[in-house]
């Protein structure tokens, strides 16, 4: 009999950008190429309703991504730009309207 660790998503961190959406980071943990996010999108915009308007994307133009990243942070900068962090801290700039994220820095 083969063991399964049932595929859930569990909410790490949530932003609410206006009434209707929010930002929401799942836990990569339970995530993998099989689920709906991927672990390696593992940030999502929701509206009120429920629907998904989008997932972060964009990453495979990055130079250094192999896309066995999940993203461990999301935030807002002080001029409102909503970022991204992941375990390797690499930092991305998402696009609030469309999920595109862009390289912005290294943290570590």
């Amino acid at each position: 009999m083969e063991n399964k660790i049932e595929k859930k998503l569990v909410v790490k961190e949530e932003i609410f950008l206006n009434d209707n959406l929010k930002v929401i980071a799942y836990n990569g943990y339970y995530l993998d190429k099989s689920t709906d996010p991927m672990d390696c999108e593992n940030v999502v915009c929701i509206d009120n309703d429920g629907n998904r308007v989008w997932k972060i994307n964009g990453l495979e133009e990055f130079e250094h991504w192999d896309g066995s990243e999940t993203f461990i942070g999301i935030g807002l900068e002080k001029d409102g730009t909503l970022i991204a962090v992941t375990g390797y801290g690499f930092v991305f700039a998402v696009d609030i309207k469309t999920g595109q994220a862009t390289f912005l820095r290294w943290a570590k």
